[in-house]
C-alpha cells in the first residue's frame, strides 16, 4: 500500500497486538486523552481494560504501529466495524501515519466480508477527523445515543455491494458536474468523486445517490498536495475496487500527469482502462463512446 506522506509510515512496522502491547497502548492513550483535556472513563474505555482480549472476535482486530526503535507509534482498532482508538504519538503526527492505520483497518474490516464502518470523533479532536474523511468517511449527522459522547460526531462508509462494477474516481469539478456524471455511470461503476472545499455538498451528493438507490463514495483530498494521491489511490482501491475509468475535471487538469502516475498500476491491471480529461462544454453522454470497453468487459 503507498502512503506518500513521508519515511514515517514505511519505517513503522503494522502488526496486530498481543498482550504485551498493554502497557505501551494505554500509555499512548494516556497521552491521546491529556491532549484532549479529556479524563479516564471505565465505561467508555472498557475495551482498553479488557485489552486486546476486546479485539479478538471475528471481524475485529487491533494493529500498533512500532517504529525501528522498537517503540509504540501509533495504533488503531476495529470492532463491530466502528473503527477506535486510531491514536499516533504527538512526534509523529503529520507523517500520513494515522491514514495508514484508518486504510489498513478498513483493508481488514473488507477483508472479513465487512461493507459498513463507522467511526466516533470527539468535535475536539479535528485531526482524526480530517484523516477520516481522507479514507472516505463522511459526517452522517448523527451523534452517540450514549449521554457521554453527546460532544462527539458519527463519521461512516459503505462500500459498494455491486463489486463487480469497475472503479470509477472523479477529480476536481463542481457538485454539478459529479451529479451529471453520476447519473450517467452510477450503474456501471463504483464511482467515487475526490472533493476539496465543501463538505456540505459532498454529503448532499452521496445522500442523494442513495436515495436513488445508487452506491457513490467522497474522499477528503487537498488538490493543491500531489504527493496524496497515491494515498487517494489506495482508498479508491480500498472502497471501490481497481479503478479502471479516471475522469479529471475542470480544475484538475494540472494534476493530470501525477494522477496517471498514481494511478498507474490499477489503471495497468486491465487494458481497456482509461484516464481522461474531461473539458467544457461539458457532455457527459459523450463520454460514455469513450468508456465502451471499460463498461462492457
Amino acid at each position: 500500500m503507498n502512503d506518500p506522506a513521508s519515511v514515517a509510515p514505511a519505517a513503522c512496522r503494522f502488526r496486530v497486538a498481543s498482550a504485551a502491547d498493554a502497557a505501551a497502548v494505554h500509555g499512548l492513550f494516556a497521552e491521546y486523552l491529556a491532549s484532549l483535556g479529556l479524563t479516564p472513563d471505565a465505561e467508555l474505555d472498557a475495551d482498553l481494560v479488557d485489552f486486546p482480549a476486546a479485539y479478538t472476535a471475528p471481524g475485529d482486530t487491533f494493529l500498533v504501529a512500532i517504529g525501528a526503535d522498537g517503540q509504540l507509534r501509533g495504533m488503531g482498532g476495529i470492532r463491530r466495524g466502528e473503527l477506535r482508538r486510531v491514536f499516533v504519538r504527538a512526534s509523529q503526527r503529520g507523517r500520513g501515519l494515522a491514514r495508514a492505520l484508518v486504510l489498513r483497518l478498513l483493508q481488514f474490516g473488507i477483508s472479513t466480508g465487512q461493507m459498513q464502518f463507522h467511526g466516533v470523533i470527539a468535535r475536539s479532536n479535528g485531526s482524526i477527523r480530517e484523516v477520516d474523511l481522507a479514507c472516505g468517511l463522511l459526517p452522517t449527522g448523527r451523534v452517540p445515543a450514549h449521554p457521554k459522547q453527546r460532544d462527539c460526531e458519527i463519521l461512516a462508509v459503505t462500500r459498494p455491494l455491486v463489486l463487480s462494477r469497475p472503479g470509477m474516481l472523479l477529480v476536481g469539478g463542481t457538485p454539478a458536474h459529479w451529479r451529471a456524471l453520476l447519473a450517467e455511470f452510477a450503474l456501471q461503476f463504483n464511482v467515487l468523486f475526490a472533493w476539496q472545499e465543501s463538505e456540505a455538498a459532498a454529503v448532499d451528493v452521496v445522500r442523494e445517490q442513495a436515495t436513488a438507490g445508487r452506491w457513490t463514495g467522497a474522499i477528503r483530498c487537498d488538490l493543491a498536495r500531489p504527493e496524496r494521491l497515491p494515498f487517494l489511490a489506495d482508498v479508491v482501491q480500498t472502497l471501490a475496487g481497481p479503478c479502471r475509468a479516471l475522469l479529471v475535471l475542470p480544475g484538475a487538469e494540472t494534476l493530470f500527469p501525477a494522477l496517471q502516475q498514481a494511478f498507474a498500476a490499477q489503471l495497468a491491471t486491465h487494458r481497456a482502462a482509461q484516464i481522461l480529461r474531461v473539458t467544457e462544454p461539458f457532455r457527459p453522454a459523450e463520454l460514455r463512446a469513450l468508456l465502451p470497453t471499460v463498461i462492457t468487459r
